[in-house]
């Protein structure tokens, strides 16, 4: 008997002792988000890993830029496959951007996000169910940097709104921003989970260090047994038989199949994605009024630099053709930036191209690649915040000034 009551004591000791441990973690983790090297940041929760970025000074932004958009806001590319993960290194703009005016700098970047989720869905859900949480209180940011990336945001909004949009909504009212703002707050919030956690969150969702602590824990056994993923390829892209440009003066072989200002698209097209674009930036400042929000038009790889080919062969989305006469790349980059820079007026933005910063860096060397040819390496990056920088000074001359 007294064996059994032993075992039962010893039993309850270890179980309250594990219990006391992940009480404390759980307690004390949150403290310590803005210190976790970069290569654990992926096993938190979606809803919180913004905090865990650190182009700010600590946990909770004070004060701060907000960087949206697409996976150029997220920071994918060349530089990221580069740097040393097991630190916490500087790998995109919004690092740049941080170092440069001393303001904390965060991203609610998103992969293959286009308008309605990288400027409102992803965002706007990440802040509210981080206000969710009996932990942490985040004020709405000051400044709103929306990058606009011409390579696929235009294919990426037409494709969510094919997926979103015949469901329960009438496609004559598709032009009317009011009915499109309804679209917006039961299609693209309520179609988001993280946004219906944060309208409920449950005990789970208060949670940090528990399941971090599991996915981590998954993570090392899958690394140590060989049965991880490969997360990105490290071999560089293939040159093509097309596609040339003129780096310092010589002609330099690209690969094919780039992406491009959305040639393979119809005016009626891009005129439908533009205007995603403008009801988008819309809705975006009625959430946030009281933030200044610009936008960066950021080219495509192709529209990145001085063609040396008579024709280009572009990524395609809609099944079209591949080759076109390398003309029409400046042609149609312009009228895009011309509609974006409209769209900027209407909704009282400050906008700024960033074509002029990159083609500058790129007339020397390749701001894409050599792996990833969908995104700036560094080069391009450090020329992206310069372009962000001098947008933020126009906004205002505070922040964008060194402390």
């Amino acid at each position: 008997m007294k064996s059994k009551k032993h075992t039962a004591a010893s039993f309850l000791l270890v179980f309250f002792s594990i219990a006391f441990v992940f009480i404390i973690s759980e307690a004390l983790f949150p403290f310590f988000l803005v210190y976790l090297p970069l290569k654990t940041r992926w096993y938190l929760d979606e809803g919180i890993r913004v905090l865990a970025q650190y182009s700010k000074k600590s946990v909770v932004p004070e004060h701060y830029i907000a960087l949206l958009g697409d996976s150029y806001a997220a920071g994918q590319g060349d530089w990221f496959l580069s740097v040393n993960k097991n630190g916490r290194p500087a790998f995109h703009s919004a690092h740049l951007i941080h170092k440069e005016t001393a303001t904390d700098v965060i991203t609610f970047g998103a992969a293959g996000a286009g308008s309605l989720r990288g400027l409102v869905g992803e965002p706007l859900a990440q802040y509210r169910f981080i206000n969710a949480s009996y932990r942490f209180e985040m004020d709405p940011p000051e400044y709103i940097i929306a990058y606009f990336y011409e390579g696929n945001d235009l294919n990426d909004n037409l494709e969510y709104l094919r997926l979103r949009f015949p469901n329960g909504f009438d496609p004559e009212k598709i032009y009317d921003p009011t009915f499109f703002a309804t679209f917006i707050q039961r299609a693209v919030h309520w179609g988001d989970p993280l946004f219906r956690r944060a309208k409920f969150p449950g005990i789970r969702d208060q949670l940090i260090f528990t399941p971090f602590l599991g996915r981590l824990l998954d993570a090392f056994y899958h690394e140590a047994t060989g049965t991880g993923p490969n997360l990105a390829s490290t071999s560089p892209w293939p040159l093509g038989n097309m596609n040339k440009v003129l780096i310092d003066g010589q002609s330099v072989r690209i690969p094919d199949m780039l992406q491009s200002p959305a040639l393979e698209l119809t005016e009626e097209e891009i005129d439908l994605s533009v205007y995603i674009v403008e009801q988008s930036l819309r809705y975006l400042k009625s959430v946030f009024s009281s933030a200044k929000i610009g936008i960066v038009y950021i080219p495509s790889p192709l529209a990145s630099y001085t063609l040396d080919s008579p024709y280009v062969s572009i990524q395609v989305y809609e099944k079209r053709k591949v080759i076109y006469a390398a003309e029409t790349v400046q042609r149609r980059s312009d009228d895009i930036a011309e509609r974006i820079g409209a769209v900027a007026a209407r909704c009282e933005a400050d906008f700024m191209d960033a074509r002029p910063f990159i083609r500058k860096r790129s007339s020397g060397l390749l701001v894409h690649g050599p792996v990833d040819w969908k995104h700036f390496n560094k080069e391009g990056y450090s020329a992206l915040a310069e372009a962000v920088v001098q947008l933020i000074r126009k906004m205002s001359p505070g922040p964008a000034e060194k402390r």
